[in-house]
This record gives structure tokens, sequence and C-alpha cells, in this order.
């Protein structure tokens, strides 16, 4: 080959390293663009660096339900305190006791007798050294309460010889010990009378469970005689007042 063909040669060789370095560099341009994209983060993933996600990608936590408000848990009972086998309850101020500048109520005492043979439950109404001042009965459900001193009182859950009586239907108030004692001693007697020959029982004699109002325990104090007796004990005339309240 001549001239010619040397220099054809040399522009063919000169076009396929044109060529070459043109792909060489797309290539390099393809991968550039490929490692930029895998080391920048997506808008819709958030990375490490502390990017937040798009809202669309995020999946909503499933709502937990609100607790429910607390009840306010109510007294099981309505006596204010208890010792031994007294309940005390404290009625509520009136109008009157306000007028006179009483900031408390009055404190009132029971101990609970028992059922008598009418399925009557009865109360013995105490003094602070543990005497008796009356004895109430009432049927459950209740309408009037008799007592021992010969008053009726209607019966509301809202006074306070109410509220006893309430607790006694409910199985909130313990048989004073005494109250066991006589009867138990009751139907031994009771039960003695049965073998006993007849006509020869006292005709007077009555047993504890007939009556509606048992015979309360002596008491080591000046008023024992009232409190061995059976017959009805006298109150003050204030007394029904502060049942009603």
């Amino acid at each position: 080959m001549g001239v010619e063909g040397g220099q054809f040669l040399s522009v063919r060789w000169a076009t396929v390293l044109i060529v070459s370095s043109m792909a060489f560099v797309a290539g390099c341009g393809q991968r550039s663009a490929s490692n930029e994209a895998t080391a920048m983060p997506s808008a819709s993933h958030p990375d490490q660096s502390g990017i937040m996600a798009t809202s669309d990608d995020l999946v909503s936590a499933p709502s937990q339900p609100l607790p429910p408000d607390p009840v306010p848990t109510l007294p099981k009972h309505n006596y204010d305190e208890r010792r031994g086998f007294t309940y005390y309850y404290i009625s509520a101020l009136s109008d009157e006791d306000r007028t006179q500048g009483k900031a408390v109520g009055e404190v009132m005492g029971f101990q609970y007798v028992g059922q008598n043979a009418q399925s009557q439950y009865v109360l013995a109404a105490v003094q602070p050294n543990g005497a008796i001042r009356y004895r109430a009965k009432c049927s459950d459900p209740c309408r009037i309460i008799d007592t021992s001193y010969d008053a009726e009182i209607p019966y509301s859950p809202a006074s306070v010889i109410g509220a006893a009586f309430e607790d006694a239907f409910g199985g909130k108030l313990e048989i004073a010990a005494w109250a066991k004692e006589e009867a138990a001693q009751a139907a031994q007697t009771a039960h003695s009378q049965t073998q006993t020959p007849p006509g020869t029982q006292n005709d007077n004699a009555t047993s504890d469970l007939e009556n509606a109002f048992p015979i309360a325990p002596k008491s080591d104090s000046s008023n024992s005689s009232d409190v061995s007796s059976a017959d009805p004990i006298p109150v003050p005339s204030q007394a029904s007042n502060d049942l009603e309240n």
C-alpha cells in the first residue's frame, strides 16, 4: 500500500479509538449515576441519618382503647365505726342543727340481737356504758319499726335506725355475744320444758325465742336493774326524734 493506504489505516484506527473512548466515558457515567442513586436515601424510606419518611409510607399503630373511668367504691355497710359488738352511726345534720350551730351529727350505737320467733330483726340501742336504752324490731321488708317504749317509727333507710336495720337485713352485723348466750339458754329452756310432765310446767314461763324483745344482758353499772329487765325501758322523749334523723 502506498501513502494513501497508510493514511486510511490511521484514520480508521483513530475512529476506533474515539468510539472506544466515548463508550468508556458513557459506561463510567452510568456507573456513577447508579452509585449516586444507591447512596442517596429514598424520600419515602429514611436512613440512619434521621431523614423522616413520608406520611404515605407510615403504618399507623392500632389505637389502644382508653381505660374506663374508675368506678367509685361504695362502703359495704352503713355504720361509721365498729367497736366490739357495737355499731355506731352518725346522724346527718338537720336545718335546725345548723341553726343551733352544730357542726356534726349525733352518734348512736346499736347491737344486733338477731331474729326472733316471728323472723323479725331485733336491734338494741346502747348507751356509752353498754347499757341498753331500748330495743327495736322490724321485718324485712320493713315499713314500721316497733320499739320497746311503745313507739312506732316510720321506716326509712335514710334515718339512723333505718340504716342500722339495712345493715341487719344485709347480714353486715354480727349478733352480740350476750344475745347468742341468751338464745342458747332460751333453746335449752324450751327443750327442758318439752321434757317436763304435763301439769308441772310453769304457766308464766315463756321462751325468750318467743319474746319479741329478748332479755338484755346484765351490766355492772348502776343501771343494771334497767338492763336486765324484760319490761320496756323508758327513754327520753327525744329518742324518737334522734332515730328519725
